[in-house]
């Protein structure tokens, strides 16, 4: 049988996007680009000169080109995107390492939405506000202070369940969590707004369950950089939980 010298394959016929060329001395087609989609096969239109090739040799063509749209196919199908927003309380956990400062936890709450892209490894970009609380005290003085962050949780995780039913699914999640602290609230004396540090780089572990468009989230942030400046040092760890809505 006959085929054209160059073949364009093309979800529009107006705009070529992939084509094949043939060898010219297996008169075998080769892939130039790989396929996006199986359903440009039906939108094909043929240009240029015609070079025989055997049957095995389409055969193994009709193979490759199969293989090739399915596992396309698969992917296109399992990779999604979805929006979200969720509130929750946080449970504060400081780490103090300096000797004349402690801390008593105390609990605070969150609230923001993110961006959700992929398959079974997913990504997420997020933006939340922060309210991190702890009763801190000094050796003359104590008082509860409440930092107040903008937050930007990156995480990358897995879907554990088929997501794609849209019915039930568990992740698991981690990633950095960039802060940036515009203000605080500051019952003890002793202590100063410039006693805390403006920015704050943490990591983040959790797990996750989305029932229909409802989602579950708890986690443990690790504070990765100190949370105070000049002599005191320490970490601002703190778990949550958090309750929200998908789209």
């Amino acid at each position: 049988m006959y085929v054209d010298g160059i073949f364009f394959l093309t979800i529009n016929p107006e705009q070529p996007r992939y084509f094949f060329a043939t060898h010219p001395q297996t008169e075998i087609l080769i892939f130039s680009e790989f396929i996006i989609g199986w359903h440009g096969f039906y939108k094909s239109v043929c240009i240029g000169r015609k070079v025989k090739t055997n049957q095995d040799s389409m055969k193994k063509i009709f193979f490759l080109l199969l293989i090739a749209a399915t596992a396309t196919s698969v992917a296109n199908a399992q990779s999604k995107s979805s929006i979200g927003f969720y509130i929750g309380p946080n449970f504060s956990n400081v780490n103090i390492k300096s000797s004349d400062l402690s801390a008593v936890n105390h609990s605070g709450y969150q609230f923001g939405g993110y961006w959700r892209k992929g398959g079974f490894i997913y990504g997420q970009v997020g933006l939340e506000f922060q309210h991190f609380k702890s009763n801190l005290s000094t050796d003359t003085a104590s008082g509860l202070v409440d930092l107040k962050r903008i937050q930007m949780p990156l995480y990358a995780g897995l879907n554990l369940l088929n997501f794609s039913k849209s019915v039930v699914n568990v992740r698991a999640f981690g990633g950095p969590v960039i802060g940036y602290r515009y203000g605080d609230d500051n019952a003890n004396p002793d202590l100063s707004s410039s006693d805390f540090n403006r920015f704050n780089v943490n990591g983040t572990i959790g797990a996750g369950a989305d029932i229909l468009i409802f989602s579950v989230d708890a986690g443990y942030t690790f504070g990765l950089n100190n949370l105070f400046t000049g002599d005191f040092s320490g970490q601002g760890n703190y778990g949550f939980v958090n309750v929200g809505v998908r789209f």
